[in-house]
C-alpha cells in the first residue's frame, strides 16, 4: 500500500489550520510527551493524487511553455519532497521493529527468571512504551508507523504478546480480570529498564514496562 505523507504544517495549510486528531487519542497523547521535537506525519487523502495529477496536465496543456515549464519544477520537488518522507517513514518503522524485537527477547528474559519451576503463570504488560528510537533526530513518526506494538495500551496489551509471538516467543496472557489487578500492583512499581519492574504474585507476573500508565 502506498501512502503519500505529508508535515503537521503542510496538514495545516492545505485545511486552513483546522487541526487532525490521530486515530488513537491515547496514542496521540503518547506521541505528544515523546518528544518536543518530534515531527507527526499525517496521511493524505488517496483521491488527492489523481486530482493534483488531472489540474498538473491540464495546466500544462492550457497555459503558455514557461508557466508549464515552473509548473512541472514545482510538481518534481514536491514529488520528491514525498518520496524522501516515506523511504524515511519506512525507515524509522524499521529502526522501530528492530527496537520492539530488542525488548521482546529481554522482556522474555526477565519474565522466564520469575516464572516458578513447577507451572507458568500468566503475565501482565502494563505501560505504553515509547522505543528509544523516538530520540533520533532521523526518525519520523507516523499514524501507525513507527509506534511500538508495545505502546498500543487497553488493559490487555494484545498488540505485545502477539509480537512476541510472532518472534516465537509465547508467552500465557492474563485475563482481563487478573490485568485489573495487575495494573493496581503496577503503580507502585519502577517501571522497565529498572530493577523491580517485574513482580511475581500468586497468581501473575506482571511487567511494567514503562512510566506512563
Amino acid at each position: 500500500m502506498r501512502l503519500i505523507c505529508i508535515s503537521r504544517g503542510s496538514v495545516n495549510w492545505v485545511v486552513k489550520g483546522r487541526e487532525i486528531s490521530s486515530i488513537s487519542p491515547k496514542l496521540t497523547l503518547a506521541s505528544a510527551k515523546a518528544s518536543a521535537t518530534l515531527k507527526e506525519v499525517l496521511r493524505t487523502m488517496y483521491s488527492l493524487p489523481p486530482a493534483f495529477a488531472f489540474m498538473l496536465y491540464f495546466a500544462i496543456k492550457t497555459y503558455d511553455k514557461k508557466f508549464s515549464v515552473v509548473i512541472f519544477c514545482v510538481a518534481l520537488l514536491l514529488a520528491g519532497y514525498q518520496a524522501q518522507t516515506t523511504a524515511q517513514l519506512f525507515y524509522s518503522d524499521k529502526m522501530r521493529y528492530e527496537e520492539d524485537v530488542r525488548l521482546a527477547h529481554k522482556l522474555n528474559d526477565l519474565i522466564l527468571q520469575h516464572q516458578p519451576e513447577n507451572k507458568n503463570l500468566p503475565v501482565v504488560l502494563v505501560g505504553i512504551y515509547q522505543p528509544q528510537v523516538w530520540r533520533s533526530p532521523i526518525f519520523l513518526l507516523g499514524e501507525v508507523i513507527g509506534h511500538s506494538c508495545f505502546g498500543w495500551y487497553d488493559i490487555i496489551n494484545k498488540r505485545g504478546f502477539n509480537f512476541m509471538k510472532s518472534q516465537g516467543i509465547y508467552i500465557e496472557m492474563a485475563n482481563e480480570e487478573l490485568s485489573k489487578q495487575a495494573f493496581e500492583e503496577a503503580k507502585r512499581m519502577p517501571y522497565y529498564p529498572n530493577p523491580g519492574c517485574v513482580k511475581r504474585t500468586q497468581d501473575y507476573i506482571v511487567v511494567r514496562i514503562s512510566e506512563k500508565l
